[in-house]
């Protein structure tokens, strides 16, 4: 996976966010952005998780990765502040859907296996509690 975006970069973005995040993640490389899952809290920060396909030794690999965006209206109405993390770098996020996990690679990388797990954990957590009754 290219390590290039790693990097806090404040982006414009208008239109689509699903395919300005493919487009940031994938520019100069060779990468393909498999899938993607975004998540907004009520702040309007947005926390994307994908799947993207690379190389390594001439064979296909699938990594995570997580996809901060976070507003910056002192930039302008369309600047966001965007930070990609790759999964072996260890990302704090733990939101990844299963549909995106079962796409990955197999890894022995320490800080992917446990953001994994984490991501694992958090979605377990999510089928566990019992849904909130309504009283109409």
């Amino acid at each position: 996976m290219n390590h290039a975006f790693d990097l806090n970069q404040v982006i414009e973005i208008s239109g689509d966010l699903a395919e300005v995040i493919k487009a940031y993640l994938t520019e100069d490389t060779t990468d393909e952005v498999l899938d993607l899952e975004i998540h907004e809290n009520h702040l309007g920060e947005r926390c994307v998780a994908v799947a993207i396909q690379t190389e390594s030794l001439g064979k296909p690999v699938v990594q995570g990765a997580i996809v901060l965006v976070q507003p910056k209206p002192q930039e302008g109405t369309k600047a966001y502040l965007v930070s990609a993390i790759a999964e072996d770098e260890g990302p704090y996020a733990s939101f990844c859907p299963q549909r995106i996990l079962d796409l990955l690679s197999p890894t022995d990388n320490e800080l992917a296996l446990d953001w994994r797990e984490r991501c694992r954990e958090r979605l377990s957590d999510q089928m566990d509690e019992a849904p909130s009754s309504s009283m109409n």
